[in-house]
């Protein structure tokens, strides 16, 4: 027997997937919800085929937008983060048909910031309306995200959590020489 045969092939056991829909409320890019939202369920049906634990991100600036795509996905998916405004929000829950929901995940990045941005270039660029080139800035730097613990067989939500953990950031040095 061949050293390949003998060790054991990877299975997947569990599958998970990421879906990302597209806010568009202000109608920015000529579209909107209505039937063009519809057209995503029979596509998410060929994905539960194929893994029982899906989760959509709704990267959308209106919080109501973000709302009712949690409500509308329901029972289909296992979990609806919004993403888009970098502002960690406290209505974390598990809808009525299952899927955890949270209107923004936050983000990872320096909260003495403007959205993870240098302040004062962003206060510069914003008053001042001169452009300046934004560089990350490196204080108070915190992770946040979201947790679920789904069920395996239903893809069904059981829990949601939101951590947010401050953590030491080491600046890039230059060698010195």
């Amino acid at each position: 027997m061949s050293p390949s045969e003998s060790r054991p092939q990877p299975q997947l056991l569990l599958g998970a997937l990421r879906v990302l829909f597209l806010g568009d409320v202000c109608g920015s890019r000529g579209g909107g919800g209505g039937a063009g939202t519809r057209r995503v369920l029979p596509a998410l049906d060929g994905i539960r085929r194929e893994a029982q634990i899906v989760f959509g991100d709704m990267h959308a600036k209106a919080t109501a937008e973000k709302q009712a795509m949690g409500w509308f996905l329901d029972g289909r998916v296992s979990g609806v983060f919004g993403s888009h405004t970098h502002v960690q929000t406290a209505d974390e829950a598990i809808l009525d048909g299952g899927t955890a929901y949270i209107n923004d995940s936050g983000m990872c990045g320096s909260f003495d910031s403007v959205l993870g941005m240098n302040k004062d270039q962003s206060l510069r660029r914003m008053i001042e309306m001169v452009p300046v080139r934004l560089r990350p800035a490196a204080d108070d730097v915190r992770i946040n995200g979201v947790w679920v613990d789904v069920e395996p067989a239903s893809g069904r939500a059981l829990a949601i959590g939101r951590p947010a953990q401050s953590v030491a950031f080491v600046r890039n040095q230059a060698p010195a020489g």
